[in-house]
């Protein structure tokens, strides 16, 4: 049987690294498998596999619509996955004599564009099914043909013994929906004696990132800045402490990274998926949005009482079996399965 695996681009984010692991299940359930790549070409997971470019704008519909049409015409499948945010529901807007399935990887609250809601809903109900991250969209969207799918947790954590370091650690893009600037904020109103123990390590890039670095220059901050590593691992190893200051959030690794590597995990109660990950003050600790001053205090907490730091990450353990990959392979394994059935 024929598949097609639909990107936004080739990158190293959370939605392709889930693209590559279902290729990975379509491969061994003996699918030939097309990626298709939307917009301009990049490096990420998908480098050792061979890839169609449309090389799309940003913003662009008429375009795409009119396009992924001829491809579907003339390429025929029996399968098409749908990795590729908006672009999603114009595929399942033309209708290609497939099934369909849509993976949802952000919030409903990202489509701001007055039109894109009521041509979700459309769209969404013309796939064959629909896999969100978060409870928050599932009782959103409320279509039957749809269930919430984790995202495994990828990483080799096989000798399980983190010589761990002062560390803060962000693994995040700097920009402004990410908002580094509010974590170097934040930090600086933490007791001087506390804060001058620790240093806050990004591994990360962005539109923000000089700014971030003046910010923590004029106020005496420790901050290193890796830059995006496929051995981003090392540091979780080394962290006692995962941070997330964003706005919005479709479901965040990190939070989910970060019991596998026993580090204490600090959010904000930012739409969507920490308040499904964290139990404010039982296994980690949730912040309101904009508040540096709450998230300053519950962060010292952290920093300085080892005893709570441990048994945050301890209690946060028992979520391992949630997101273990054989549980999440045997889900999107039996769901192809399904709709190719249907």
């Amino acid at each position: 049987m024929n598949a097609c695996l639909v990107i936004a681009t080739n990158s190293y984010g959370g939605a392709v690294r889930v693209a590559r692991f279902v290729y990975d299940i379509l491969i061994d359930m003996k699918f030939n498998v097309t990626v298709m790549n939307v917009y301009s070409e990049g490096d990420g997971f998908f480098n050792d596999i061979e890839h169609e470019n449309l090389n799309f704008v940003a913003g662009q519909f008429v375009k795409p619509l009119f396009k992924f049409k001829k491809y579907f015409s003339k390429n025929k499948f029996d399968l098409i996955l749908g990795f590729a945010g908006y672009m999603n529901f114009i595929i399942a807007l033309l209708n290609p004599k497939a099934k369909l399935i849509i993976s949802e990887h952000t919030n409903h609250t990202a489509y701001v564009h007055f039109l894109y809601k009521p041509l979700i809903f459309l769209a969404y109900k013309r796939a064959d099914f629909i896999t969100f991250l978060s409870k928050f969209d599932y009782d959103f969207y409320k279509i039957k043909k749809s269930q919430i799918m984790p995202n495994p947790f990828f990483m080799d954590i096989s000798d399980e013994k983190f010589e761990k370091e002062n560390i803060i650690l962000f693994p995040s893009r700097i920009d402004k929906n990410k908002r580094l600037d509010f974590l170097i904020n934040a930090f600086c109103l933490v007791d001087e004696k506390v804060r001058n123990s620790y240093k806050i390590v990004v591994c990360g890039d962005g539109s923000e990132r000089d700014r971030c670095i003046k910010l923590a220059k004029e106020n005496g901050v420790n901050l290193e800045i890796i830059r995006f590593t496929k051995e981003i691992d090392k540091f979780y190893k080394r962290a006692k402490i995962v941070a997330l200051t964003s706005l919005s959030e479709g479901f965040p690794m990190i939070l989910i990274e970060g019991i596998y590597f026993d580090c204490a995990r600090i959010s904000t109660d930012c739409i969507s998926g920490p308040r499904e990950l964290i139990e404010d003050g039982i296994d980690g600790f949730l912040c309101n949005l904009n508040d540096e001053s709450e998230f300053a205090k519950k962060l010292e907490i952290l920093m300085s009482d080892e005893k709570l730091r441990l048994e945050f990450c301890q209690k946060a353990r028992k979520r391992k079996s949630e997101f273990d990959p054989k549980t999440v392979y045997e889900k999107w394994e039996n769901l192809i399965q399904k709709v190719i059935k249907r």
